[in-house]
C-alpha cells in the first residue's frame, strides 16, 4: 500500500469491533507513516468501508485492509 502511493490507510477492526490491533502495529504505523507524510485510521468494518469510499470518491490514493467478518 505505502510503496504504492497511497496516503491513507484504512484499516478495519471488523463488524462488531472484535479484531484488535497490537500495539506494536500501531506503533509502527504511527513511526512509518509519519515520516512518509502518511495518515491511517482504525475503524469498525461499516465506518472503514465508509472512509475507503470516500477517499476513492475524492480521487486520493488509499489503501485499505477491511475484515467482512466477526
Amino acid at each position: 500500500m505505502i510503496n504504492g502511493g497511497a496516503k491513507y490507510i484504512v484499516l478495519s477492526k471488523g463488524m462488531k469491533d472484535r479484531l484488535k490491533t497490537p500495539k506494536e502495529t500501531e506503533d509502527f504505523l504511527k513511526d512509518k507513516l509519519m515520516k512518509l507524510n502518511v495518515d491511517y485510521f482504525i475503524e469498525t468494518t461499516p465506518k472503514a468501508c465508509e472512509l475507503y469510499n470516500k477517499f476513492v470518491e475524492e480521487h486520493k490514493p488509499v489503501g485499505a485492509l477491511i475484515h467482512s467478518t466477526c
